[in-house]
C-alpha cells in the first residue's frame, strides 16, 4: 500500500513538475515539491546527508532550484528587513544523547549541514 502512495506521488511529480516551472515564479514548483511531505523531500535530504556526488549531480536540477528559490527569498527578505539584528528560527530534530551532549559542548562554534534545513518562527511548531 504504501509503495502503490509513492509511485502515485512519482507520477504525480513526473507529470506535474515541468508545468509548475512553467507556471510559477522563479522555482517556486522546486520549494512546492520539497515542502510536502513526500518522496521528494526524504529523496533529496537522503542524498545531501550522503555525499554522493554522482547523486547529487543526477538531481542538480531540482537542487538548483531549491537554492536559487531559497536564495532570492532571503534577498527579498533581506532587502527589506536590513535594518534589524539577528532573527530567532526554531527546527526540532530528534537526536541521541550524545548528539545532544556534543552540541552542548561546541555552543558557538560553526556546525556544517548537509541539507536544506526546515525552520519556523515558532517554537511550538518545531516541538
Amino acid at each position: 500500500k504504501n509503495n502503490r502512495r509513492i509511485l502515485d506521488e512519482i507520477n504525480l511529480f513526473d507529470s506535474s513538475y515541468d508545468d509548475l516551472l512553467k507556471n510559477s515564479h522563479v522555482n517556486e514548483a522546486s520549494i512546492q515539491w520539497y515542502t510536502k511531505d513526500c518522496f521528494v523531500s526524504k529523496t533529496i535530504n537522503k542524498i545531501l546527508r550522503s555525499n554522493d556526488v554522482d547523486r547529487m549531480f543526477k538531481f542538480r536540477h531540482i537542487l538548483t532550484d531549491i537554492y536559487q528559490h531559497l536564495n532570492m527569498s532571503y534577498k527579498q527578505n533581506h532587502s527589506w528587513n536590513s535594518s534589524s539584528s539577528n532573527e530567532i528560527f526554531y527546527r526540532g530534530q530528534l537526536i541521541t544523547n550524545e548528539d545532544f551532549d556534543y552540541l552542548k559542548q561546541i555552543r558557538g562554534s560553526i556546525i556544517s549541514m548537509n541539507t536544506f534545513l526546515s525552520t519556523t518562527k515558532s517554537i511550538q511548531v518545531a516541538l
